[in-house]
């Protein structure tokens, strides 16, 4: 790379991130402050409720079975592009849904829709085009980007909602989408070639050498394992979440403690998306995950432990979960990298996304359904226990297991 001139690269970085805040930050991370509104301004019962997240979960599902043909067709500029433009239509559509739940399936389905086509699927393959070296630190900056529509949203979306309507912050937020989208068409470019460009390189060729993600596979049995815990890793950082405002509502939280306490976990995730890069250069991968796994585990059992007063322990529970989602995002692409081959590095990309999609889509409906039937929410903070347990295994199993292939 030329001295002193910034390469363009971290321009692609930039869009990762908004595609990141918008894609996937604003549609599912965030999106949990609207659910108490949604259930009380529209009357939806909680087995109606869940349908957004299941629809979402659903359409993602099958967009990411379909990127490969997708973007082959569009190219990565304008595929993604489009995709960002879905999810403005799914924030208008919710915005002029208000007691229409065929309206807010339809949002849904086209925020799922753009999810799976414009997120981490797309971001991973840019980055690997633009960025030689530092792949895993560049990628837990893309992957920030839902962790900053979690600290944005929050108090943001309370505000217009108490203050003018539940309609208004949705079309509110869309147009933000909206504006988004044609800053992403107008930098976004396939590959460096495109601008007769190299990718960037770490002008330190040893600290270089030590952040590149070597991949080799582990043994069939542990890979089949950490399908597994990308399957469970989607229940928890795409299913149950949504989830967490209604349960704290049941347990007498206040409205301004709740978004208090998303806008803290925005931080935390914003904070842990680039620890984890930083981390797994110093300390290498296996070590990185048993610390986030580990964290995942801590923050699902802290989190069977609130009540109505109980703040510290939320903001503390809060804290350690939101450092274990961190998989979920940023870990999941660096997953692929360090289980696989390069030239398999696309496939496992894929169907560890894929996994991680259908656990959120199977798991979608199952909190309010365990609502209904024991008429609490706490059964899904135990459940969160159990799933935690199961990836933590999977993960650090599979790591051991890829050494041992290595040697």
């Amino acid at each position: 790379m030329t001295k002193g001139k910034l390469h363009y690269g971290w321009l692609i970085c930039l869009c990762g991130v908004l595609l990141m805040m918008t894609n996937s930050g604003f549609v599912v991370n965030a999106f949990q402050v609207y659910m108490p509104y949604i259930t009380e301004i529209n009357g939806f019962s909680d087995l109606q409720v869940s349908m957004i997240p299941t629809l979402r979960n659903l359409f993602s599902i099958l967009a990411k079975v379909l990127t490969a043909v997708y973007f082959e067709k569009l190219g990565l500029r304008r595929g993604v592009t489009l995709a960002t433009l879905l999810i403005a239509a799914a924030f208008l559509c919710y915005g002029l849904g208000t007691g229409s739940i065929v309206l807010y399936c339809i949002a849904a389905s086209l925020a799922g829709l753009g999810y799976g086509l414009g997120a981490m699927i797309p971001i991973s393959i840019l980055v690997k085009n633009w960025f030689r070296d530092r792949s895993a630190f560049v990628l837990s900056i893309c992957a920030s980007g839902s962790a900053i529509a979690t600290f944005i949203c929050p108090i943001t979306v309370t505000w217009m909602v108490e203050h003018v309507s539940l309609a208004a912050a949705f079309l509110a937020e869309g147009a933000a989408v909206l504006l988004i989208a044609l800053l992403i068409f107008l930098l976004v470019r396939n590959r460096p070639a495109d601008l007769d460009m190299e990718p960037y390189t770490d002008a330190n060729p040893q600290a270089a050498a030590k952040a590149r993600m070597a991949g080799t596979a582990p043994t069939r049995f542990w890979q089949l394992m950490m399908l597994v815990a990308c399957f469970m890793v989607g229940a928890l950082g795409l299913a149950l979440p949504s989830f967490n405002t209604l349960y704290y509502k049941e347990l007498g939280m206040s409205s301004a403690l709740i978004a208090s306490s998303l806008t803290f976990s925005g931080v935390i995730l914003l904070v842990g998306k680039w620890g984890y890069g930083i981390i797994n250069d110093a300390i290498g991968p296996t070590r990185t995950n048993i610390l986030f796994t580990g964290a995942l585990l801590a923050g699902a059992v802290t989190g069977c432990m609130l009540d109505a007063d109980s703040a510290v322990m939320l903001f503390l529970s809060t804290a350690l979960i939101n450092t274990g989602l961190v998989i979920a995002t940023v870990g999941i692409s660096i997953w692929a990298a360090n289980l696989s081959s390069e030239e398999g590095y696309v496939k496992t990309l894929r169907n560890y996304q894929v996994s991680y999609t259908i656990g959120g889509l199977l798991f979608s409906s199952v909190p309010g359904l365990l609502a209904d039937l024991t008429g609490s929410y706490y059964t899904t903070r135990l459940l969160a226990v159990l799933l935690s347990l199961i990836v933590v295994v999977g993960v650090i199993g599979a790591y051991r297991s890829s050494r041992k292939q290595s040697i």
